[in-house]
């Protein structure tokens, strides 16, 4: 069951825009897990640029009318891709996950990704979901509610970048919160993109996921990348 606290820090530095410094363009070793979601219309082949591992779709195909970059994005009709667990994914200090969206609805509580041991998220895993804003999970005895709203049926570039002190998040390369939050959860398991667990699954498209172990790649308001990674 979710608990929520009303954790809504104002964003205090300026509207300033720089290049992705630091971004990785391209794969480093920084990178953990890289999903351009190319391949085919309708198709269900899902890889790992980073580390060759491939993914387990369910009710989740690629669309060639519908993408970012490259020649398709991942299309989610209430299901998930699941990366096997491992340390990879288990963070004691600086990461960063980001990726492109289009949400088709954001009604509701809808996951975006989560890494659980168990079917139900709690106050040990690391999660985040979508309802009326960008919630959190891991990084203390409840979830951050962060104020972060999305458009429906709009590619946006989300960040969640952690810098070893302070969790931040920004949309379209503008961060809308940011506060000292250390990584607090414990939990490990399966890395999973979508799935449902205790709330809705996501629904639309997403595009470039890349989560980045041992580095913040943003700090400062940024130029969402341009390209494929």
């Amino acid at each position: 069951m979710f608990m929520k606290l009303s954790e809504r820090e104002p964003f205090g530095h300026p509207i300033k825009f720089r290049s992705a410094v630091n971004a990785g363009l391209k794969k480093d070793e920084q990178t953990v897990l890289l999903m351009h979601m190319d391949g085919e219309n309708d198709g269900v082949v899902f890889k790992d640029s980073a580390n060759d591992k491939i993914t387990a779709p369910v009710n989740v195909v690629t669309k060639t009318t519908e993408k970012m970059f490259g020649t398709a994005s991942a299309f989610f009709a209430n299901g998930s891709l699941t990366i096997p667990s491992s340390n990879d994914f288990y963070f004691d200090g600086a990461f960063t996950i980001d990726f492109w969206a289009k949400p088709s609805d954001i009604t509701g509580a809808r996951l975006y990704f989560g890494r659980t041991a168990g079917g139900s998220l709690s106050g040990g895993d690391l999660y985040m979901y979508y309802s009326g804003g960008l919630n959190i999970g891991g990084f203390g005895s409840g979830e951050i509610s962060t104020g972060v709203v999305l458009t429906v049926n709009e590619w946006q570039h989300i960040a969640v970048v952690h810098d070893g002190t302070n969790l931040m998040v920004a949309v379209n390369g503008v961060f809308g919160y940011t506060a000292v939050k250390p990584v607090s959860y414990t939990n490990e398991g399966d890395f999973k993109i979508g799935h449902p667990y205790n709330v809705s699954p996501y629904a639309g498209y997403m595009d470039e996921f890349r989560v980045s172990k041992g580095v913040a790649r943003w700090t400062d308001n940024f130029t969402p990348p341009t390209n494929a990674y």
